[in-house]
């Protein structure tokens, strides 16, 4: 009844289904004697065993073994079409005799245990289906008649591996050969060259052409000195490599010759404090920037996740702070700043929320978010920020002076040294004019406050030098000498902490400067020997830093083990580290 109600839409699938129905029809008419089940069920499976030829061929079946065809069967038919041409294949190490057969819904210990009765066997283990397999192979072979070929898949085009043949290619080979101690390498040898879909001579891509040049009789041979002769830029890249692993420092590690260029004092150049930063940092990294000219591509990475990245949102902060005290100050809001009233604390925080919605909509026209909700819960954490600003205004009540004011640009700015004066530029958040008359500088930062707490000392080994800029800037542009600079983290992840430095914390800031400067004009660009100075360098693919829950540096692990060392650079960098 089952089979009367299947679907047939195909006409070789309905030719099946009415010769099945015929076929047990005519079973329940003449099979009435009684017999046990797995009688019926062998009886009833040969039964059903139904070929259908296919219209296309004429109602002849394709498995006919007619003179003229091809006649594909498995290993226990073979032999039995009379065929004096026999082609095995798939006699490679990992289909035959199929080592993975262990059923992994059934294993041999279950299979053991299954069977009912003395009179009936278990079901066969993995190694006796093995053995099964191995058997009808001999089997077949024996059957047969004629020149017979066998074959193995020599490569797996799915994995990109090579695949070895079976044991039992190895033993018809010592049966050919009349060698029965014949091994693999003895068969490999008198193989014939492994066919292919693609003739071993073409050469369809620049990958064939290189293989075809380093093949030396089948054996491929190692092409570096190949490669090297074809491309002498990646010649010399892999020599630096190559110099770079050693403990010498040389030129492939950032110890240089002389040149007067190398100190920006020689051409009047005017430095910022961030290239310098650069040099107290990393000099490696001040080498690849500002002397090779070496710029990191642009290459700017989504995440569905986060609308702005670190350097947008301070970016997008920074003008906030700024315009805010801006439209402040034109409002007349505080009216006298060191006593402002709840009504004007009131005001100016209305401005800055003002400000900051028309820095967002500005910002969402430039580069649209992800998605309304991460918008929101950026805008939210910002608005908090700003929040947190103008509470830290009030903390500190001063009269600020100057916002956002460059120096250097129109009038040089010079920082006296020993070695001679250098030229400065920069541009500086805010300047506070103190009730002594003095002047205070003030740099906001929103990042994380930890390279700006005590323990890193004035100067954190050279890596901050704003404070030493910035009061020379200030002066520049205001009467007055700056008693203060500092640093301030408005915002929640800052918590408005406040770094003070004082004008005697700085006053040996010129000894600092002069000592990177000689460093550069010597040639001495070391890598940094601290591997957290590498986590967002922009070079870091050079130096194969890997980041994650800890980075690793192997330029900064070797300054490490050198800075033992005798070698002149090394001691300039440990003296860095050392003295600030």
């Amino acid at each position: 009844m089952l089979l009367e109600m299947s679907r047939a839409d195909h006409e070789v699938d309905r030719a099946a289904r009415d010769r099945m129905l015929e076929r047990l029809r005519r079973i329940e008419a003449t099979l009435d004697r009684e017999i046990s089940l797995r009688a019926a069920i062998a009886t009833f499976l040969e039964k059903l065993d139904e070929r259908v030829p296919a219209p296309e061929t004429g109602g002849r079946a394709p498995w006919v073994s007619s003179g003229g065809r091809l006649h594909f069967t498995d290993i226990d038919g073979a032999g039995r079409s009379g065929r004096r041409l026999t082609f095995i294949v798939g006699l490679d190490a990992g289909r035959f005799p199929d080592v993975t057969s262990t059923d992994v819904l059934l294993g041999d210990a279950d299979r053991r245990r299954l069977a009912p009765d003395e009179d009936v066997p278990p079901l066969p283990t993995s190694a006796e289906r093995i053995e099964e397999r191995r058997y009808a192979l001999a089997a077949a072979l024996a059957r047969l008649r004629g020149t017979i070929t066998v074959s193995y898949a020599a490569w797996n085009a799915a994995e990109g591996r090579a695949v070895a043949p079976s044991a039992e290619l190895l033993q018809a080979f010592r049966l050919r050969s009349g060698d029965p101690t014949a091994d693999y390498k003895a068969m490999g040898k008198a193989l014939t060259p492994h066919a292919s879909a693609v003739p071993q001579c073409a050469q369809l891509d620049a990958g064939d052409m290189w293989l075809d040049a380093l093949d030396d009789d089948g054996v491929l041979r190692r092409g570096e000195a190949a490669v090297a002769d074809a491309y002498p830029a990646l010649a010399g890249g892999l020599h630096a490599d190559a110099q770079r692993a050693l403990d010498v420092p040389s030129p492939y590690h950032g110890v240089l010759q002389p040149r007067p260029s190398f100190d920006p004092r020689t051409n009047d150049a005017a430095v910022s404090a961030s290239r310098l930063q650069v040099l107290g940092a990393c000099p490696h990294r001040y080498l690849m920037q500002y002397v090779l000219g070496v710029r990191a591509p642009e290459d700017p990475e989504a995440k569905p996740g986060r609308w702005l990245n670190p350097l947008e949102r301070g970016s997008a902060l920074h003008e906030v702070f700024e315009r805010t005290l801006r439209d402040a100050r034109e409002q007349g809001l505080p009216a006298d700043p060191r006593a402002p009233t709840e009504q004007e604390r009131s005001a100016l925080g209305a401005v800055a929320t003002r400000v900051l919605h028309e820095v967002l909509t500005r910002l969402q026209d430039e580069q649209p978010p992800p998605g309304p909700a991460v918008f929101e819960a950026e805008r939210r954490a910002l608005e908090a920020d700003v929040r947190a600003f103008v509470s830290m205004l009030f903390e500190h009540p001063r009269e600020w002076i100057a916002l956002e004011a460059a120096f250097g640009v129109e009038a040089p700015v010079r920082i006296d040294l020993p070695g001679g004066a250098l030229r400065i530029h920069g541009k500086i958040d805010r300047i506070d004019r103190l009730v002594d008359g003095s002047l205070a500088v003030v740099d906001y930062k929103t990042g994380s406050t930890y390279p700006f707490r005590r323990e890193t000392r004035t100067y954190d080994g050279g890596r901050r030098l704003q404070h030493a800029f910035y009061q020379a800037g200030a002066e520049s542009l205001h009467d007055g000498d700056v008693t203060l600079v500092e640093y301030h983290f408005p915002g929640v992840r800052g918590e408005n902490e406040r770094v003070v430095y004082t004008r005697a914390d700085i006053a040996d800031s010129a000894r600092l400067i002069e000592h990177l400067l000689a460093m550069a004009g010597r040639g001495w660009f070391v890598p940094t020997e601290n591997s957290e100075d590498c986590r967002f360098c922009d070079y870091a693919s050079v130096c194969r830093v890997r980041t994650g829950d800890k980075t690793v540096s192997p330029p900064a692990e070797r300054s490490r083990r050198l800075l033992e060392g005798d070698e002149e650079a090394m001691h300039a960098l440990r003296t860095l580290r050392g003295d600030w």
